[in-house]
């Protein structure tokens, strides 16, 4: 247990020793009385990098619907539900694609594309799962397969599981 509590105190330590001189530049502007904290310099710092202040959020919300994304349930239509990772890599993919979207649809980048790239994320792999699942289903009534015949494949899929 010993290797184990060493391990997280390393771990912590070097998370900390990353925002060490940050937290020293704030203490040193704080005592010099500079408008560090003032409005007027956060709104200054907010309109001179508001484009990275918004890629950086498009990012940790990107992270936070694949996350979400990930670990909801799919819906269950037909088709077996995505593996985890397909679920994951979907999602990533599709809030980078829907950037891209906004920005060249927008011309420019606003706060909305925050939210647009957090629930694109978070959908996707439901709405691929359903394409999928319609694709399925629009093939198979095109070639002649019915509903027997699907279940009889899903039956034989899961005597296979149980025979493992």
């Amino acid at each position: 247990m010993g290797d184990k509590l060493r391990l997280i105190f390393a771990i912590f330590w070097r998370a900390a020793i990353i925002f060490l001189p940050m937290t020293e530049v704030a203490f040193a502007a704080l005592e010099r009385q500079s408008p560090f904290l003032s409005n007027s310099y956060v709104r200054d710092f907010a309109s001179m990098y508001s484009d990275v202040i918004l890629i950086v959020g498009s990012l940790f919300l990107l992270a936070a619907g694949s996350t979400i994304g990930y670990f909801f349930p799919t819906p269950q239509y037909g088709a077996k539900p995505l593996p985890k990772p397909v679920k994951l890599l979907i999602s990533v993919v599709g809030g980078f694609l829907a950037f891209a979207y906004y920005v060249h649809t927008e011309k420019t980048i606003t706060p909305a594309v925050i939210w647009w790239v957090a629930a694109v994320s978070f959908v996707s792999p439901a709405i691929i799962h359903l394409v999928h699942a319609a694709a399925i289903k629009f093939t198979g009534i095109r070639f002649g397969i019915i509903q027997e015949d699907l279940d009889s494949i899903k039956k034989s899929f899961n005597d296979e599981k149980e025979g493992s």
